[in-house]
C-alpha cells in the first residue's frame, strides 16, 4: 500500500523553534511513501525532529506539541502545534492518504495490427481490476 502527502499546510512561525520546524518539515511536502513502515518511520522522524528542536530551545515557554492520528483508514493527520492562550495555534498540519491506484502509460501492438496503440494502464491492488474500462475496482462505490 503506498501512501501520499495529500494536503500540507504552515503557518506563520510564532518564534525560532516554530520557524526551525517548518524548515525542516518542508521536506516531506508532495512525497509519495512507499509502504506503511515507511510511513511509520516518516511520523517518527517528524516526532524526534519536533523533539529535538524542544530540546535546542528549552526556556521557551510555548513548547511544540507533535501529534500523528489516523483520521479514517485511508487517512493519517500528522500535526504540531504551541498552547497560546490555552488553544492550540497551528505550526503545520499534513494529511497523509492511501494511494488509489497508480496510473502509467503503455504502448502495446496487438497480434492484428502492426501499429503502436497507446492506453493506459492501471496498476492497483486487486487482480481483478478491469485495464480496459480505464478505472479501478477499488474506486466503485459499494
Amino acid at each position: 500500500m503506498m501512501y501520499f502527502v495529500q494536503t500540507f499546510n504552515t503557518y506563520s512561525p510564532k518564534n525560532r523553534a516554530c520557524k526551525e520546524l517548518l524548515d525542516f518539515v518542508q521536506k516531506f511536502e508532495r512525497v509519495l511513501i512507499k509502504d506503511e513502515l515507511s510511513l511509520d518511520a516518516m511520523i517518527e522522524e517528524i516526532r524526534l525532529g519536533t523533539q529535538e528542536i524542544n530540546e535546542k530551545y528549552p526556556k521557551l515557554k510555548k513548547k511544540l506539541l507533535f501529534s500523528s492520528k489516523r483520521l479514517s483508514d485511508k487517512l493519517h493527520r500528522v500535526e504540531a502545534s504551541i498552547v497560546s492562550m490555552g488553544c492550540p495555534d497551528y505550526v503545520f498540519f499534513m494529511d497523509v492518504c492511501k494511494v488509489r491506484c497508480i496510473y502509467q502509460f503503455s504502448e502495446k501492438v496487438t497480434a492484428s495490427q502492426e501499429a503502436i496503440m497507446p492506453s493506459g494502464i492501471h496498476e492497483c491492488e486487486r487482480a481483478e481490476d478491469n485495464l480496459r474500462t480505464g478505472h479501478c475496482v477499488n474506486s466503485r462505490k459499494e
